[in-house]
């Protein structure tokens, strides 16, 4: 379902992607399809190590922040949502 919504915004132009710098995507879970971002930029951030490993094998999971873009993949407990959030907009520099 989240794979549908981020094509969606991107296809409808909601969503616009940079024209340069990483793409940080945090906690996708396996199943999510990133596809529709270019692939060469997103990097992936999850301490979750099934999660990590599978997405470690078509995405970058070790650039550094600043990023130039951040998608949050949001968990259902809220306190952890707004962990992420926190997180993204510290390490998220858009230019």
């Amino acid at each position: 379902m989240r794979s549908a919504r981020l094509t969606l915004a991107l296809e409808t132009g909601a969503l616009t992607v940079p024209a340069a710098g990483g793409i940080a995507v945090y906690r996708p879970r396996i199943g999510d399809d990133l596809s529709a971002l270019p692939q060469d930029r997103v990097v992936v951030v999850t301490g979750f190590k099934p999660d990590h490993d599978h997405f470690a094998r078509v995405y970058s999971v070790t650039l550094a922040p600043p990023y130039a873009m951040g998608i949050v993949c949001l968990p259902r407990a809220r306190e952890a949502a707004r962990a992420l959030i926190a997180q993204a907009a510290a390490e998220v520099a858009p230019r």
